[in-house]
């Protein structure tokens, strides 16, 4: 935001994924093409309001991954993961509407999967439940999904209804700063809106930022994110898919973590699944170190020699 703001641009702010250094940063800020448009990589653009973002530019001829964003909203931590995956495998994120803090955040997984899979096949003609939609419209239409996997994600009607409340999104939020690991959603609750901001700000603080207002901002976009996530999620009802999941379960247990994925997700696909336990924990699995451990058993499903 700062950058846009001192420079007039208008990037958004998933050019970060691929533009992590100052220098390639400056690169963009200076005009690339003969008619004076900026030539932003690190997002693809499909036209109109896109979600898709570019992470791993790959090669041509080989079938691309699309990771969907968790509930967050964000594909931000999606880099590491493509950094250990097979280099001419094509990577793109889906984020979810509403990241810009300008549309509406959708709460309905089918009408999320609706609206991804028309810009999925922009980019190619042919993050958990709405990937597992994805999967349903494509097999609807004799279209084969090559791989779903997922990634500790919650079966239809086990996810907590509690983080859809704000003062338990602000206690997750807060558990990610050393200061705010003890904070629980309670706590919150009891605040008054004056405290509640001024707690927000000691976390802007903490967390590094320097201009609490942006983070405030950024707070209340994630709040509506998940609270309608929360309520798409908790109002899917899917019939069972044809399509194999290979699903990745966290060893350390936290209380996001879906217990025994084998039999809540057996419910809703007709094949075996294909479970592997992976370090860490719900958080931590799709970080460094960790995330190594599902690129590696990743790859051989991605490209088949």
């Amino acid at each position: 935001a700062r950058i846009n703001d001192a420079f007039s641009k208008d990037f958004p702010s998933h050019i970060l994924i691929k533009h992590k250094t100052i220098a390639s940063l400056a690169n963009l800020i200076e005009p690339e093409s003969q008619n004076g448009q900026q030539s932003v990589t690190g997002y693809v653009d499909t036209g109109g309001d896109s979600h898709i973002v570019e992470i791993q530019e790959g090669e041509d001829e080989v079938n691309p991954l699309f990771l969907i964003h968790p509930i967050g909203g964000h594909v931000y931590f999606y880099r590491d993961l493509a950094a250990h995956l097979p280099k001419e495998l094509p990577v793109f994120g889906l984020q979810a509407r509403g990241m810009d803090g300008a549309s509406v955040p959708i709460a309905s997984i089918p009408e999320m999967a609706v609206l991804y899979l028309k810009e999925i096949e922009r980019i190619r003609p042919h993050g958990g439940l709405v990937a597992l939609e994805l999967a349903r419209i494509l097999t609807g239409r004799d279209q084969k999904t090559e791989l779903l996997f997922m990634g500790d994600t919650p079966a239809p009607g086990e996810y907590s209804k509690e983080l859809a409340d704000e003062a338990a999104v602000l206690a997750y939020l807060a558990s990610f700063t050393p200061q705010g690991k003890n904070i629980d959603a309670d706590a919150i609750r009891r605040m008054s809106p004056s405290q509640k901001r001024e707690t927000i700000v000691q976390f802007a603080y903490n967390a590094g930022q320097k201009d609490p207002e942006v983070f405030l901002e950024q707070v209340n976009i994630l709040i509506d994110i998940h609270g309608a996530h929360a309520r798409a999620m908790e109002s899917y009802h899917p019939l069972p898919t044809d399509n194999s999941i290979v699903y990745f379960q966290p060893l350390d247990h936290s209380s996001h973590n879906t217990n025994d994925p084998i039999a809540k997700w057996s419910r809703y696909t007709t094949v075996p699944i294909d479970l592997h336990q992976v370090p860490g924990d719900h958080d931590t699995m799709n970080d460094l170190p960790h995330v190594a451990a599902i690129g590696k058993i990743l790859s051989p499903y991605l490209i088949k020699k």
